[in-house]
This record gives structure tokens, C-alpha cells and sequence, in this order.
């Protein structure tokens, strides 16, 4: 369903709840023909679920900004907005005062502040003549191996061997260099919320020597987590693997 049709009542507030929460990247709310200018306005409340740092409202093309809303009169599209992790929600009005405004009342959210998601420039550089493994604490910054809950990143340049039989449950993990289960006499396990293959690899045997036992990703987390943005424009949301880069499986 693309949309759906509600009565009101004006000159009224509602609060619509959305129970898993409304994770919306655009939402568009049509004035019937039957408003008129004279009409009282509605003002609704609308709960979110996930980070929304912006949220933009528009009306004939023309950005409303936000915090507009005033005790007064107010026109189509005049909001406020609390992104704050406690309370997530919106308000915004709805009426036809200024017909300039026309009947439509596009709302978009982005997960970063103005639309923009600043994930970084990954600074390729050439992969390193040998090669490193996970077990291995020296292998990684601090010396300290990576923990139930980190941000896990493989950076560039780096030839990272999978050599445990199963990780932590990682919050994230971001492959920029390249990551290869080791084709061992061991099973081997991969837990993550997200992983994101970004400027690297991930491999698991190849196409002469397929992996020998069984190699298992998992990817944990529940409906109303966090989700995650590639772009302003493209949310992949949680328990996802995200490919930009290589990937090869073979068993």
C-alpha cells in the first residue's frame, strides 16, 4: 500500500503512534479539494523510531524550516521537531491558509544532519606483501583483539585471516582491506549487527581450493535497532551485509 485515506476532524490535535515506530525516508501528506482557506487547522504528532537528525518538510517546493510552529495561526507544514534519543517524535500542522502553499505537504527524513552522511574517504593504499591473523593481538591497534559489541574495521592494506572457530558479536564491521576465513580443518563463524564491504574483500575459499568445512555469517539485532546509511538517500537498514567492494564464497 502506497497510501491510505484518514478523517479528521479540524481544528483539533492528534497524536497517531506508530507501534513499531515510523522509519520513513519520505512521506507525503494531499489535502483533499474539499479544505478551504477559512478552515481551522490540524496539528498531529507522530513518533519515530530511528535517528532522524533531519527532517524536512515542503510545500509547493519551498523548504518550511523547522521549530516554525507558534501558539498563533500557522500554515501547512509549520513543525516542530525533537530527535533527542528520549523522545523521537514530530509535530507539524496541516491546513490550507496560504494557498500559494498548495494542498501538498512533502516530509523526508535523513539520518544525518542537512541529508548529509559523512561515512569518510577510505585512503586505499597497497596490500601488504604478507599476510595477518585475527588471533593474533598484535595484529591489531592496541594490541587488543576485537570485543563483543566493537566497531570492527579491516583497514586498508591490510591481509587479514579469519583463524578463530567463532567471533564476538560485533556491532559493526567495516572491510576496507580484505578479510579470508582460513581454509582450515575448523568451521568458522562470523557475528555481526552489520557488516559492510567497503573498499576491500571478503573471501571464503576459492574456486580451486573451496572452503573445506562450513562457514557461517550471522547477523544479529532486532526490527526497531539502529539502522544504517550508505548515503542520505540509501538506508540499508539493520542486519544487513552491504557489498560496495568484492566478495567471493566458495564451499
Amino acid at each position: 500500500m502506497n497510501g491510505w485515506a484518514m478523517p479528521y476532524i479540524t481544528g483539533h490535535k492528534y497524536r497517531v503512534h506508530w507501534q513499531e515506530g515510523l522509519d520513513f525516508t519520505s512521506m507525503s501528506v494531499q489535502l483533499s479539494e474539499n479544505w478551504e482557506t477559512t478552515d481551522d487547522q490540524i496539528v498531529f504528532n507522530m513518533n519515530f523510531t530511528d535517528v532522524r537528525e533531519a527532517v524536512n518538510f515542503t510545500t509547493s517546493g519551498t523548504q518550511v524550516m523547522n521549530d516554525t510552529i507558534i501558539s498563533g495561526d500557522n500554515f501547512l507544514g509549520y513543525n516542530l521537531v525533537r530527535n533527542d534519543t528520549e523522545t523521537r517524535d514530530i509535530t507539524f500542522v496541516v491546513n490550507y491558509h496560504d494557498e500559494s502553499a498548495g494542498r501538498n505537504l512533502l516530509i523526508t527524513g535523513h539520518k544525518c544532519f542537512s541529508g548529509v552522511c559523512d561515512n569518510g574517504v577510505v585512503e586505499e593504499v597497497e596490500m601488504e606483501a604478507g599476510s595477518r591473523l585475527w588471533s593474533d593481538p598484535l595484529n591489531w591497534p592496541g594490541e587488543v583483539l576485537p570485543a563483543e559489541g566493537d566497531d570492527v574495521i579491516i583497514e586498508s592494506g591490510w591481509n587479514m585471516y579469519l583463524d578463530i572457530e567463532e567471533t564476538p558479536i560485533f556491532k559493526s564491521l567495516e572491510i576496507n582491506g580484505r578479510l579470508t576465513f582460513l581454509n582450515s580443518n575448523f568451521s568458522i563463524t562470523l557475528n555481526s549487527h552489520r557488516i559492510w564491504v567497503r573498499a576491500g574483500e571478503l573471501l571464503i575459499g576459492t574456486e580451486d581450493d573451496p572452503f573445506k568445512e562450513t562457514a557461517t555469517i550471522v547477523l544479529h539485532g532486532n526490527q526497531d535497532d539502529e539502522t544504517f546509511a550508505l548515503t542520505p538517500t540509501l538506508e540499508v537498514y539493520n542486519k544487513v551485509l552491504a557489498n560496495i567492494g568484492r566478495m567471493a564464497m566458495y564451499g
